[in-house]
């Protein structure tokens, strides 16, 4: 789940995206809050706050972002621990459900933020 801003006729527009493995479904909306609503399972997004507020889902959140936001706290904010999780997540996404002890033996300095 996923919007962006765009003009239409001068105005700025949100078009809304919800996808599955059978389909995807957009629409758009004067405002950047009013999400898709009734959708069921685990939905997979940024940190928006609206999104939160959908009732009886799972939540994940997209390593996509994470990835530009930790670029963005290395590059700009100079936060030396923002390559590490970087590395980290895009190690843990090449494995299925990694046990703590292969992340630990992997990165042994992130045990003190488990």
């Amino acid at each position: 789940m996923d919007e962006s801003g765009f003009r239409i006729g001068g105005k700025t527009q949100w078009l809304h995206v919800l996808s599955s493995k059978e389909m995807t479904h957009y629409r758009s909306s004067p405002k950047r809050g009013a999400h898709i609503k009734d959708v069921q399972g685990v939905i997979v997004h940024d940190h928006f706050k609206p999104y939160f507020t959908i009732d009886n889902v799972k939540h994940g959140l997209c390593n996509a972002h994470h990835l530009r936001e930790l670029k963005a706290l290395e590059e700009v904010d100079k936060e030396p621990w923002a390559p590490k999780m970087s590395k980290l997540l895009k190690w843990l996404s090449k494995i299925k459900a990694p046990p703590l002890k292969m992340v630990f033996t992997f990165y042994p300095t992130f045990r003190t933020f488990f």
